[in-house]
């Protein structure tokens, strides 16, 4: 199966998981950028566009769910897939009506990660 390059947004404050996704990304083809935090993150959306974010909920500052809001002020947002630690069926319920694309547990198998693929 021929593969292709999805522009990947890669956002969590825990510097080696984020480190970690973007590494394997990349090696699968995938170009890719990171934000520590929400607002790193619509800063660097301001310089160019995404295909998909692997956006963390919990994060100081501006959080996953604050970012998806202003996502949704974009013309065509990126699609979103939400990774958190803290999962609830709330915080489930709120991702998907902010237009969460999928919403992933951690720590999550990379392979998890081939829907990108």
């Amino acid at each position: 199966m021929e593969r292709f390059s999805i522009r990947v947004m890669v956002v969590d404050d825990e510097t080696n998981f984020r480190k970690l996704l973007v590494r394997e990304l990349e090696r699968r083809g995938h170009q890719t950028w990171s934000a520590g935090d929400g607002a790193e993150a619509l800063e660097l959306l301001h310089r160019g566009t995404v295909d998909v974010i692997l956006l963390d909920l919990k994060m100081p500052g501006l959080g996953g769910i604050d970012v998806m809001r202003r996502l949704q002020e974009r013309p065509q947002p990126p699609e979103v897939i939400v990774m958190t630690g803290y999962a609830s069926v709330q915080t489930a319920i709120e991702a998907v009506k902010l237009g969460a694309y999928d919403y992933v547990t951690k720590p999550c198998k990379i392979e998890k990660l081939d829907l990108l693929d």
